[in-house]
């Protein structure tokens, strides 16, 4: 059955054809490079879509999409210009704005280096900006901080170095208004991509990417940080996993899913998915 790039599953895994996305997602500048890299759920079911796009169901919609629950077009949130660069990561906030994060460093003609915030209507939310010395490379994954405030706290990962002009090694946490949270500061943080991020309800933060080494101690591919950026020793994945992680997921039990491009984890066969214990 025909979905570009976006479906609908029932619980039995089959199609959900009440959900139908017709045309779906195109770009136009290289239609093979078309994709839907991120996507995330609004209150009242309605679906944020990030990826390579400038289309959805022939509507101009560049990077960004919101989407009825049906799968249709959802008009009354419009981006504008957008970007055609990569979006790789979109969130919903619990009030109802959407953050939106990747490649690009404006959108909608507007200056945002690889993150800015949209209102519930798509339009950009001035009162988020990381500034003009935000992150100097790409973000690939953000997550929700809540600390009981309405200041909740960003956590970004990605392959940049820096944010806002002070060393990160591809892991920062941002206060509600963009600006870097200095309170949590990783030593030296990743030495490679980070592609995944996961914050447990104590406030640690898991890490998932391409890294072997976190404040320059031996962690492949996967680790966590203390609630102050720091890594955290107590976190034993051993020889870690062998290869890319994409992606980590908590259970309500503290169990960890992890997903990606590994064969083993610790020495143990698991071919791109396993479970970890919660230490």
């Amino acid at each position: 059955t025909n979905r570009n790039h976006v479906a609908r599953l029932n619980t039995d895994g089959t199609l959900d054809t009440t959900f139908d996305p017709q045309a779906g997602v195109a770009y136009s500048i290289n239609q093979r490079l078309a994709s839907v890299t991120s996507l995330d759920r609004d209150s009242i079911g309605r679906v944020v879509i990030g990826g390579l796009m400038t289309t959805y169901n022939g509507v101009q919609r560049n990077g960004v999409a919101r989407l009825n629950v049906d799968g249709s077009l959802d008009t009354t949130f419009n981006p504008g210009l957008g970007t055609t660069n990569t979006i790789w990561s979109v969130l919903v906030q619990p009030d109802g704005k959407i953050l939106v994060a990747g490649e690009f460093t404006s959108f909608d003609t507007q200056a945002r280096r690889h993150i800015v915030r949209l209102n519930a209507d798509g339009t950009v939310d001035p009162t988020f900006d990381p500034g003009p010395t935000g992150p100097d490379n790409n973000i690939y994954t953000l997550a929700l901080a809540p600390n009981g405030t309405t200041n909740i706290p960003i956590i970004i990962g990605g392959s940049f170095t820096s944010m806002g002009g002070q060393l990160r090694g591809g892991i920062a946490r941002l206060n509600s208004d963009g600006t870097l949270d200095t309170s949590f500061a990783p030593l030296l943080g990743a030495n490679g991509v980070v592609r995944t991020v996961a914050v447990q309800p104590n406030g640690r933060v898991l890490l998932g990417g391409e890294f072997t080494r976190v404040d320059n101690l031996a962690f492949n591919r996967l680790a966590r940080l203390n609630s102050n950026g720091r890594v955290d020793s107590a976190f034993q994945v051993g020889t870690g996993a062998d290869d890319t992680v994409f992606n980590v997921t908590l259970q309500t039990d503290g169990t960890i899913y992890v997903g990606g491009l590994f064969t083993s984890i610790n020495g143990t066969h698991r071919l791109g998915f396993a479970r970890l214990l919660p230490n």
